[in-house]
C-alpha cells in the first residue's frame, strides 16, 4: 500500500536523551523547540531528560528539567499544550499568566505569539500538533475561520477538564508506545487530543456551536456529495473540515444538515462507515487472511481492542470475535 493509505502502518520515531551542563540543555531545547528560547538563570550544573515521540503530524515530549529557570519564547509556530506530572512550571502571555502545579494542565501562550515563562524542578508531558489541527476539528475551513485560534485562559476550565485533558494525553502515549500505529489511529489520536484540548481550554473556537442552524440550508446533492465522498476516502485519515471542503460548504452547515436529516454527524457517520468495513474485513478473515481482530481494529482506526469490541457491539450486536458466524447487514446510508 501507499504511503497516503490510512491502512498502512504510520511511522512512530522515539528519541530519548539526557542533558548534562547549562549549553547542553539550552541547545537541546532550542533544536526540540525552534522558537528562539533565551534562558536566565540557568545554573552550569543543569540537567534534563527527554523522551519524544513523534507521528505524522503529532509530537508528545516528555521532559524531566530537576532545575529552575525562566526563558523568553519566540513566536509559537504550532499549537502546544501540557500537563505538568510533578513540580512547578508558570507562563506569562500578553495579560494572561498562570501558575501551573502537578496534576495541572497549561497552555504556554497564544499560538503565533511570544510567551515568557520559569521552570521549578518539574516534570511535563508537551504536546504538539498542527495549527491547523483544532480548526479542522472544528470543521472550519480557511476561508470558513472567524478568527485565529486564541485561547482565553492558559488553564483548564475546572479539575475535571484537567483530569481529561490529563488521562488523553496519558492514552496517547500509551498508544503511540504500544499500540499498533496505523496511520488511522495516529490520526484518531491527533483529533482526540485537538478537540479535548479546545473543550478542557477556554478558546476563541469554544462558543462556536456546530449544530447550531446555519443561515442557508443544505441540499440532498450537497449530502449525497458528502456521503459519498466519505464513503470514497474512508480509509484514509479525514476531518471535518476535509468533507466540508469537498462539498463546498462550511463544517458548520454539514453538521447541522447531518444532524436533521441523518440523526447523526460527518464524524459519526464515517466511523459507522469504516466499522462496516471492519465487519467486512472480519468476514473474509477466515477464508483469505489471517487477520485477528486487533490488526483489523488498529487498521480502521481503533488502538484499543476492547473500544472497537463496544462500538463494534453497538452496531451490529455481536462481538467482532463472531462475526464470521453471522450473516452481511446492510452498508449505512
Amino acid at each position: 500500500m501507499s504511503g497516503d493509505d490510512g491502512l498502512s502502518s504510520g511511522r512512530v520515531t522515539h528519541e530519548k536523551a539526557s542533558l548534562a551542563g547549562a549549553d547542553a540543555v539550552a541547545h537541546a531545547m532550542n533544536l526540540a523547540y525552534p522558537m528562539g528560547i533565551s534562558f536566565r538563570d540557568l545554573r552550569p550544573e543543569a540537567t534534563m531528560s527527554v523522551h519524544r515521540i513523534v507521528a505524522d503530524g503529532l509530537c508528545v515530549d516528555g521532559l524531566r528539567m530537576p532545575l529552575r529557570y525562566q526563558c523568553t519564547v519566540g513566536e509559537l509556530p504550532t499549537v502546544i499544550a501540557g500537563v505538568v506530572r510533578s513540580g512547578t512550571v508558570g507562563f506569562h502571555a500578553g495579560d494572561l499568566t498562570y501558575r501551573v502545579e502537578m496534576g495541572a494542565g497549561f497552555v504556554p501562550g497564544q499560538p503565533g505569539e511570544p510567551y515568557a515563562g520559569f521552570v521549578d524542578h518539574a516534570a511535563t508531558q508537551i504536546i504538539t500538533i498542527d495549527a491547523g489541527l483544532p480548526g479542522a476539528v472544528c470543521g472550519l475551513i480557511p476561508d470558513d475561520a472567524p478568527r485565529p485560534l486564541r485561547f482565553l485562559q492558559l488553564h483548564a476550565l475546572n479539575p475535571s477538564h484537567d483530569a481529561a485533558w490529563s488521562a488523553t494525553c496519558a492514552y496517547a502515549t500509551t498508544v503511540l508506545t504500544e499500540g499498533n500505529c496505523t496511520t488511522l489511529v495516529v490520526d484518531t489520536l491527533r483529533r482526540m487530543l485537538a478537540a479535548t484540548l479546545l473543550t478542557a481550554f477556554p478558546n476563541s473556537y469554544f462558543h462556536h456551536d456546530p449544530l447550531a442552524p446555519p443561515p442557508g440550508q443544505t441540499g440532498a446533492a450537497t449530502l449525497k456529495r458528502a456521503i459519498d465522498f466519505i464513503e470514497a476516502h474512508a480509509e484514509r485519515p479525514l476531518t471535518l473540515a476535509d468533507i466540508a471542503g469537498e462539498t463546498g460548504v462550511t463544517g458548520r452547515a454539514l453538521q447541522y444538515a447531518f444532524r436533521h436529516t441523518y440523526d447523526t454527524t460527518p464524524m459519526a457517520y464515517l466511523r459507522r462507515v469504516r466499522l462496516h468495513r471492519a465487519r467486512r474485513e472480519l468476514l473474509a478473515a477466515n477464508l483469505v487472511t489471517r487477520a485477528t481482530v486487533a490488526q483489523v481494529a488498529a487498521r480502521w482506526g481503533w488502538a484499543h481492542p476492547g473500544r472497537f469490541t463496544q462500538a463494534f457491539k453497538r452496531e451490529f450486536g455481536i462481538k467482532p470475535s463472531t462475526v464470521q458466524r453471522q450473516p452481511p447487514r446492510p452498508h449505512p446510508h
